[in-house]
């Protein structure tokens, strides 16, 4: 299975934002609808203090799940993540805000969608919700999500105050990704 980006580097290269105001139309404030995901990926476990530092955390270790949407919600991206701890166990853990200065293995989501009229993606941010994860094993992860998502202004940290939002409501499984060895060569695609 290829790797997708994670869930950092995804949030660090999109602003989410159309022509300077925040994209995915809906209304400001209130969900302006409801997202149904189902998705297949990849997660993986780390430690890497540079990564940390970067995004301005002091994490032992981090955990990132990216799904790809599938059926009717291809094109979509959901991204679960927490710093601060590694693979979570069966349970329920609630989704929040990132909080650079406590991440504390604290669970966030995104979700990324392609934005109204095709032109970029909307990002958005988890403000409130839960993840439930049903299967948690060395090899693969799989769960639930529901949460309200708020328009990203442009990082991983911070959402539009008055923008758009989305409730997304939906189910993901991923297989643990592994990086190739060092000095690997990637096969050329036939």
């Amino acid at each position: 299975m290829r790797r997708t980006c994670g869930v950092a580097v995804v949030l660090g290269a999109l602003a989410g934002c159309e022509n300077g105001r925040p994209a995915g139309g809906g209304d400001v404030g209130a969900p302006s609808d409801t997202v149904a995901f189902e998705g297949v990926g990849d997660f993986h476990v780390a430690t890497n203090p540079n990564l940390g530092r970067r995004l301005g955390l002091f994490a032992r270790q981090q955990f990132e799940l990216d799904a790809r949407g599938r059926g009717p919600a291809a094109g979509l991206v959901l991204g679960v993540a927490r710093y601060g701890a590694g693979r979570p166990g069966v349970g329920r853990y609630a989704l929040a805000p990132l909080d650079r200065r406590r991440p504390g293995g604290r669970f966030y989501a995104v979700l990324v969608r392609p934005a109204p009229g095709g032109d970029g993606v909307s990002t958005f941010l988890s403000t409130e919700g839960e993840v439930r994860i049903t299967r948690s094993g060395a090899d693969s992860v799989a769960g639930t999500v529901r949460f309200v998502g708020a328009a990203s202004a442009g990082g991983v940290d911070r959402v539009v105050a008055e923008g758009p939002r989305v409730v997304v409501v939906g189910a993901f499984r991923a297989a643990r990704w592994y990086p190739p060895p060092e000095g690997a060569v990637p096969l050329a695609p036939r």
